[in-house]
């Protein structure tokens, strides 16, 4: 979680989401993450992610949005976000606080990070060409390959006049019950701020399973996975809080999968 907690909170900023290349089109983010509140439900009834998939599942679209979470960490330049041999950002629109973030994943190991993704810094409104793809019901952008397209992937707009807010969500939001294996996933309206940068707070770590990862829970008796997605590229990680330990707030990225 280190890595996440240099980003700065301050924030808003009028995004070029008219732009469009070729011949694919434009979505806003909350085009592609959006379902109905019908579905969330049944995602909820059944816990079933099925009902959660984009409708726009293996579209290939340009996105447009806010590099909230950045490939690379300004201070090290190395991934803030484990991923392979991949780099992997998040993007959000300042005016949607429900359905306004996505994940964006470069697939392109070999031609050149494509087309400098890397380089997108925290506050930076781009554009990104690439297929709407869920992995494990993370609904994600998996960027094109520069060879496949002939063109550009990714295109630069400028830099934020301010960030969107990180908001403050409830573990209950996203889980019922404890213990983990006995969890019910809230769907509804856990859904709408997957891949969202957010705070959680007053919560108590309750299980510690592996060096990179932890649970915690609500005084509700309600639980929430945690995973240092920074652990595995951090030469000298922070330690984990023990069992026991009571967390005012941390703040990371809810993926909601």
């Amino acid at each position: 979680m280190k890595n996440l907690l240099v980003l700065s909170a301050a924030l808003l900023l009028v995004l070029g989401s008219s732009y469009a290349q070729g011949p694919y089109p434009h979505l806003t983010i909350r085009q592609i993450q959006e379902v109905s509140e019908d579905s969330l439900n049944l995602a909820t009834s059944n816990q079933n992610p099925f009902f959660t998939t984009s409708y726009f599942d293996e579209d290939t679209v340009w996105v447009s949005g806010i590099v909230v979470v950045p490939p690379r960490d300004p201070d090290t330049q190395k991934p803030v976000l484990s991923t392979g041999d991949r780099w992997r950002l998040t993007l959000q629109d300042p005016d949607e606080p429900e359905w306004g973030a996505i994940t964006i994943v470069d697939d392109d190991s070999v031609l050149g990070k494509a087309g400098g993704i890397d380089l997108v810094q925290t506050g930076d409104s781009i554009s990104v060409l690439g297929t709407v793809t869920g992995f494990a019901s993370l609904e994600q952008v998996n960027m094109l390959h520069i060879g496949d397209v002939g063109g550009e992937v990714v295109v630069f707009h400028g830099i934020a006049k301010a960030m969107p807010e990180v908001p403050t969500h409830q573990v209950s939001d996203f889980m019922f019950g404890s213990p983990p294996s006995l969890n019910t996933t809230i769907y509804n309206p856990g859904e709408k701020f997957e891949s969202q940068l957010m705070w959680i707070r007053n919560v108590t770590v309750i299980d510690k399973p592996t060096a990179a990862d932890f649970t915690v829970g609500d005084a509700l008796g309600n639980v929430l996975y945690v995973d240092d997605e920074s652990f595995e590229i951090d030469a000298n990680p922070d330690p984990l809080p023990p069992i026991g330990a009571v967390i005012d707030s941390m703040r990371g990225i809810m993926g909601f999968n």
